[in-house]
């Protein structure tokens, strides 16, 4: 549990998603989304300009016009604005050599996964990349894995090709054939075999070189594409960047947080 008095809200902003969850008496509420494209042309979507006048904002960013434009937003309500980077995550041990490369999403997860799971563990995010971090007790960050998300086999194919149509992938729906009966359900199936496939065999890679050192690392599985991917054993955690980025805002300013 998260020891946090008062609210904050915490957004997590994502190339494709912005994430807002409140944070209030330990826990988690009100948890909302919308396109990263929408926020960028009013943080006031997400963020009300009359919730309340003392408002705590804490975010983790991987798109610079957004957190740009939230820096604005912040500035005219004059709310305190803190911000995740590898310089205000000292709660999280980094054994990374290039430590301001690291993503600030990948932070939070990490830190999330160091302070409530058990380790070594291994941090799978679905989002519009696909990212596997390890975590550890005595090196904390160690490294990880990108790859790309479903979506982006997707783009990919339209991009790079005449014929092949713009398609949205929903990894919710089920299918039941193996072959494709039109294209969009072929290029559908070739990400739904395809991408499973790539992430149990990274994770393969992963669990492999941990256990030669560690016994039975933890799996945890956060993001907006994590409904889509089934692996047995796993601790599904959608909301595990909100928590660490909570968790590294009570680690920053534990004065205001008591307040």
């Amino acid at each position: 549990m998260i020891d946090c008095q008062g609210s904050v809200e915490c957004l997590d902003i994502g190339n494709t998603k912005t994430k807002l969850g409140v944070f209030q008496k330990g826990g988690i509420t009100d948890v909302v989304s919308i396109d990263t494209y929408e926020f960028i042309k009013s943080p006031s979507k997400l963020l009300p300009r009359n919730s309340t006048c003392d408002k705590r904002i804490a975010c983790c960013s991987v798109v610079p016009e957004a957190e740009e434009s939230l820096r604005k937003f912040a500035a005219s309500l004059k709310s305190s604005l803190f911000m995740l980077s590898c310089e205000t995550c000292a709660a999280l041990p980094i054994s990374y050599p290039f430590p301001e490369e690291i993503g600030p999403d990948r932070l939070a997860n990490s830190l999330a996964a160091h302070t409530f799971h058990k380790t070594p563990s291994v941090v799978i995010d679905f989002g519009t990349a696909t990212t596997f971090d390890v975590i550890t007790k005595e090196g904390g960050y160690e490294g990880g894995i990108i790859a790309p998300g479903p979506q982006g086999y997707l783009d990919f194919l339209h991009q790079n090709t005449s014929l092949l149509p713009k398609v949205r992938i929903n990894l919710k729906k089920q299918r039941q054939q193996a072959i494709g009966k039109s294209t969009v359900e072929a290029m559908e199936l070739g990400v739904r075999f395809g991408y499973g496939s790539m992430v149990m065999g990274i994770l393969d890679k992963l669990l492999d070189s941990l256990t030669e050192s560690h016994c039975h690392p933890e799996i945890i599985l956060a993001g907006g594409a994590v409904d889509g991917v089934s692996i047995p054993k796993a601790i599904v955690k959608p909301n595990l960047t909100l928590e660490g980025l909570a968790l590294a805002f009570q680690k920053n300013n534990c004065e205001g947080l008591k307040s």
